[in-house]
């Protein structure tokens, strides 16, 4: 799900979040195969946030602030 209407906005109906020992491949293939787009973020636990290469100023900073939210 989404916690802001900014979320889905710059980053889409939801952040992907990786299976323990996903592939960003494996993540993407398994994404776009049930007809969403390419995710913006895919989130590692433990581990971090991997952005699209084509992700925008806007985009970062939505995922900053989700990253703010949820450490705190």
């Amino acid at each position: 799900g989404s916690l802001y209407p900014d979320h889905v906005i710059f980053l889409g109906a939801g952040s992907v979040i990786a299976q323990t020992g996903d592939s960003i491949a494996e993540v993407v293939a398994r994404v776009t195969a049930a007809g969403a787009p390419e995710p913006v973020t895919i989130l590692y636990r433990g581990l971090g946030t991997v952005m699209h290469r084509d992700a925008n100023a806007g985009q970062e900073a939505m995922a900053r602030c989700l990253s703010d939210v949820w450490l705190y």
